[in-house]
C-alpha cells in the first residue's frame, strides 16, 4: 500500500500518512473559526435591527429571527425553498 503526505491525492489505494491528521485538525479548526465569525457577524446585524441574538444562536433560530424583522420568513418555509 502506498502512502501520500499531502491532502490532494485522490488516487484509489493510497493511505493518508498520520502527519496530515495535524492538517486535517488545522484545517478543521479554520473552518469552526469561519463560521462562528459568520454567526457572530449575523447575530450582530440581526441584533442591530431590534431582535436580540446570539452569536451561538443556531441557523434556525437567526433565520426566525431574521423573519422577525421582515415579517415573513421562517426557518421551514426558508428550508423549503
Amino acid at each position: 500500500s502506498d502512502i501520500v503526505n499531502n491532502l490532494i491525492t485522490t488516487k484509489e489505494g493510497y493511505a493518508l500518512d498520520a502527519r496530515q491528521g495535524e492538517a486535517l485538525d488545522g484545517k478543521i479548526t479554520e473552518l469552526k473559526k469561519s463560521v462562528s465569525d459568520g454567526k457572530s457577524a449575523i447575530a450582530s446585524a440581526i441584533t442591530n435591527e431590534g431582535v436580540s441574538t446570539a452569536s451561538d444562536a443556531s441557523f434556525e433560530t437567526m433565520v426566525e429571527n431574521i423573519g422577525k424583522i421582515f415579517g415573513t420568513v421562517n426557518y421551514r418555509n426558508f428550508r423549503n425553498r
